[in-house]
């Protein structure tokens, strides 16, 4: 399945400079199954820093945090799900 899915296009992100020049570039030609093995490296760090900063909110801080952490884990976990199956 995730074998069909077409290879990355070149795509700059990040912050732009004074030439309104993004500083980073997605390189065209990456396999989506090496994307998105990445993206599940990505997400699982956010998750882990949502999961640590949940602590030191409170009130209302705390319930948008913990919303965070599990959309982004149920985020890594649909990209888990299609890496698994990709073999």
């Amino acid at each position: 399945m995730v074998s069909t899915l077409p290879a990355t296009t070149e795509r700059a992100f990040g912050p732009v400079d004074s030439t309104l020049q993004p500083m980073f570039t997605l390189r065209a030609g990456i396999s989506a199954q090496y994307a998105l093995a990445h993206v599940s490296l990505l997400l699982l760090c956010a998750e882990q820093t949502s999961d640590e900063i949940t602590e030191l909110g409170s009130g209302v801080e705390r319930g948008l945090i913990w919303s965070m952490v599990h959309s982004v884990e149920m985020a890594r976990t649909v990209v888990d799900s299609l890496l698994e199956r990709a073999g």
